[in-house]
């Protein structure tokens, strides 16, 4: 089972990072620009990670809109549109615990609302074929 912290614990932890921060700006106001700087560079970071089929295909309408009819274009569309499939034929593993069909199916179901990707790859892991679940075979055949 996920463990989380108490909601006052959170809220103390979230309310004691704020005061060192607004404390360290009081004491030395010349360090909110290099802040400034790090949150937004690692904000974008995380941004292109998290929503990099999306960027790709701004980019890609952009390319069409912007640069139609050039020598430039298709090369380049191409290499777009590469990257897109690539990054949406990655496989992800799912290691199943047990055979019951209801956590094979809430292992899909959290890759298919989760990750970009449509190829989910089950593994259970066990000494030898004689321990295989009686119904995994069966199962991920119902859910593919």
């Amino acid at each position: 089972p996920l463990r989380t912290g108490s909601r006052p614990g959170v809220i103390a932890a979230l309310l004691l990072e704020w005061t060192a921060l607004v404390a360290t700006l009081i004491k030395k106001p010349s360090i909110i620009a290099y802040f400034v700087v790090y949150f937004f560079v690692t904000a974008t970071i995380f941004a292109l990670t998290f929503f990099r089929n999306q960027a790709l295909k701004l980019l890609l309408y952009s390319m069409r809109y912007l640069f139609r009819n050039t020598r430039f274009a298709a090369p380049v569309e191409q290499y777009i549109a590469g990257k897109f499939r690539e990054l949406n034929s990655r496989c992800v593993v799912f290691f199943a615990s047990s055979d019951k069909l209801h956590v094979l199916n809430k292992g899909i179901l959290y890759v298919r609302d989760s990750e970009h990707t449509q190829w989910v790859r089950v593994v259970h892991v066990c000494a030898d074929d004689s321990q295989l679940p009686p119904k995994v075979v069966e199962n991920v055949q119902i859910l593919n």
